[in-house]
């Protein structure tokens, strides 16, 4: 490039003068691109040995590459082996899934067929609906309608409640001056019932009295038959209960009282006959010894026996003792209801009694006084139909509660004992009697 320089400077020298000032710069020009020119091909130059390195380097690369995929190429033909014996497989795979293919072609037809007739199902329901949207508008003017009638209703019933609620007003006050009245009627009602509650506290008291004198009475009369055991007395509840052992009444086997049993007996009804409200039951009782010998044909069983002793005692205190009559009752229990066990003796003997026992008379049991004869009857006055039960009769207000409680806690009657009845007539097996 220096030459060039070199050469072109001189050649100006030398023709510098005699040559054209065009043909000079054309020269200079030359020279210039020719100087950029050397420096051009200087600086390719440098990169193509630069270049030629890089590839020295990318060839040693690509050798050792080469050498790793010659590696990889023999391992890959191995594994090609190994895949020509999968691809067998692989086809029998694919005949399977060609047949689920075929399989799922035809479940999808299905599905198409399924989903057109389902869409015809669903126009059917939306002209359906259609129709019942109508339906339903035209329903919806009706109860705009009928709900205009119903505030026309409206009004007019507030009118109406106006004037129930002046009635109701109205039935209040009249409520409040039926109260007083009623509260005033319950005070009346509660003093009486007081009044009455203790004159049945009273009457309690007088018949509690009178029986507890009849019991003292017995005690002092009978002192002596108490303390040798032949007669026992006990008053409980109310409830008096003299009881007398058969041998101080009847002979053995006898229904006939001896005269020692008639002087007991005349003591008894002598404290009996004075006594009022109660009723005198008189129970004969036996041992569990059959009936033997003659006896039988008076006295088949114990219950006979027990029965007809009964019956005498009860004749005895109305007849000889001057005991009211309607107030006795006799009734025989054999050896049903024993004392004590009959497995000795003493208890033999203690089961063998007469019992007189003081209830509380059943008034309905009592005989009726027979209807006096008239010379003309008289027409029955008419029947009047009795109320139903737990309604008040027809005009009267019902009473408050708090005077339904009191009546409740009023005291009652005493209750009446119920009759007792003997046990089934049915004979034990008979023996001879000791």
């Amino acid at each position: 490039m220096k030459k060039i320089i070199a050469i072109s400077i001189v050649a100006l020298a030398i023709f510098g003068c005699g040559v054209k000032k065009e043909l000079y710069q054309a020269e200079v020009l030359r020279a210039t691109e020719a100087e950029a020119r050397g420096e051009d091909l200087t600086s390719r130059l440098g990169a193509a040995n630069e270049r030629i390195a890089v590839l020295e380097s990318e060839k040693k690369t690509l050798s050792e590459e080469k050498a790793g995929l010659e590696k990889e190429l023999s391992k890959s033909r191995q594994s090609a082996d190994e895949g020509g014996k999968s691809l067998s497989a692989c086809f029998g795979e694919k005949e399977q899934l060609s047949a689920e293919l075929d399989a799922a072609k035809k479940t999808i037809l299905d599905s198409d067929r399924k989903a057109k007739e389902q869409g015809a199902e669903i126009k059917r329901l939306l002209a359906k609906s259609d129709a019942d949207a109508k339906a339903c508008d035209e329903r919806v003017e009706s109860a705009q309608a009928l709900m205009e009638k119903a505030r026309g209703r409206i009004t007019s019933m507030e009118a109406e409640k106006s004037v129930l609620i002046e009635e109701k007003e109205r039935l209040e006050r009249e409520k409040v001056e039926k109260v007083e009245e009623l509260s005033q009627n319950y005070e009346v009602l509660l003093g009486n019932m007081r009044e009455e509650q203790e004159k049945l506290k009273k009457e309690k008291e007088s018949k509690l009295n009178e029986l507890s004198a009849a019991y003292e009475g017995l005690l002092g009369d009978m002192k002596a038959q108490i303390e040798s055991g032949q007669v026992t007395i006990s008053n409980l509840k109310g409830r008096l209960t003299v009881n007398v052992m058969d041998e101080i009444l009847f002979p053995s086997g006898s229904a006939s009282v001896k005269e020692e049993g008639k002087k007991v007996l005349k003591q008894i009804g002598e404290a009996l006959k004075n006594i009022k409200d109660k009723a005198i039951i008189i129970e004969g009782h036996t041992d569990n010894v059959p009936i033997g010998g003659t006896l039988v044909q008076k006295f088949p069983t114990n219950w006979e026996l027990s029965t007809a002793r009964a019956v005498s005692v009860v004749r005895f205190l109305a007849e000889a003792a001057g005991v009211e009559a309607g107030k006795l009752s006799a009734v025989g229990y054999g050896e049903n209801r024993p004392a004590v066990p009959n497995d000795t003796p003493e208890g033999k003997a203690k089961n063998r009694r007469i019992e007189i026992k003081l209830v509380p008379m059943d008034l309905d049991l009592l005989p009726k006084p027979a209807p006096e004869q008239k010379a003309e009857e008289t027409p029955a006055a008419p029947q009047v139909p009795a109320q139903e039960a737990g309604q008040p009769p027809q005009g009267e207000v019902p009473p408050p509660p708090a005077i339904d409680k009191a009546l409740e806690a009023a005291p009652q009657n005493e209750p009446t004992a119920p009759a007792e009845a003997a046990p089934p007539a049915t004979p034990p097996a008979e023996a001879p009697k000791q």
